[in-house]
C-alpha cells in the first residue's frame, strides 16, 4: 500500500477507534471492502437496512420539505430528486441553499440522471462530473438522506455503533473528507486506486 492508502487507513482506525492489521489493509480494495472490515471489529453483521439514524434524518427532511412544495408533492424514499426540483419550480442552487439553512447541515454535491439515449447519465447539480462514462444511476429522496449523513458523519451519529448502514454512511463521509471526493460520487464498489485515485 502506498502513503496516501496507509494515512487512510490510519484515519479510519482512529475514527472507528479499531486496529486494522497490515493484512487486513492489503485485502482492502473498495470501499465496500473497506467498510466490510470495520464493522466486522465492531462485531456489526451486515445488514441492507436502514437504521433509527436514517429515519429521523429522512423524517426530519421530509417534514422540512412539505413545508416549501406545494400540497400535491409526495414524497417517498423513491422520488427523483429532480422530480422534486421540477416539481418545486426551483432552480438546484436554491435547492441546496434551502436544504443548506433550512436543516442547518452540510449539503453535499448533488448527482440526478438525465435520460441520454436510453440510459441515465449522472451530472452533478453544482461543477463538473468526475464520472465520464455513462451509468445507470437512479437518485432518489433516499440517496440525498444518505449523502446529508455522509456529509454531516461527524454530528450525526453517536456511538455506540449499532447499525451496519450508519458505518458505511460514517465512511464514506471520512473517506470524502480524506480524499477530497464528494460524497455522492463514492460508491461501495469503487476501487480505492483506480476509481478514488489512492497510491
Amino acid at each position: 500500500m502506498g502513503l496516501d492508502s496507509v494515512e487512510l487507513i490510519y484515519t479510519v482506525e482512529r475514527y472507528f477507534n479499531i486496529e486494522i492489521k497490515d493484512a487486513e489493509a492489503e485485502q482492502i480494495g473498495t470501499v465496500g471492502a473497506m467498510v466490510a472490515c470495520v464493522a466486522a471489529h465492531l462485531q456489526i453483521a451486515p445488514d441492507t437496512a436502514a437504521s433509527s439514524v436514517y429515519q429521523a434524518m429522512h423524517d426530519n427532511v421530509c417534514c422540512y420539505l412539505k413545508q416549501l412544495l406545494p400540497q400535491q408533492m409526495i414524497i417517498t424514499a423513491a422520488t427523483p430528486l429532480r422530480e422534486i426540483v421540477k416539481f418545486a419550480d426551483w432552480d438546484a442552487a436554491f435547492f441546496q441553499r434551502q436544504l443548506e439553512t433550512g436543516l442547518g447541515l452540510e449539503v453535499p454535491t448533488l448527482l440526478y440522471t438525465w435520460p441520454v439515449g436510453g440510459l441515465g447519465v449522472p451530472f452533478r447539480f453544482f461543477g463538473s462530473n468526475r464520472r465520464q462514462k455513462p451509468q445507470q444511476v437512479s437518485t432518489t429522496f433516499k440517496d440525498l438522506i444518505g449523502w446529508l449523513l455522509a456529509a454531516n458523519y461527524k454530528t450525526v451519529f453517536v456511538l455506540p455503533w449499532l447499525s451496519y448502514y450508519d458505518v458505511q454512511q460514517a465512511a464514506v463521509g471520512l473517506i470524502s473528507e480524506c480524499l477530497s471526493v464528494p460524497v455522492p460520487e463514492i460508491q461501495l464498489t469503487d476501487s480505492f486506486t483506480n476509481d478514488l485515485g489512492v497510491d
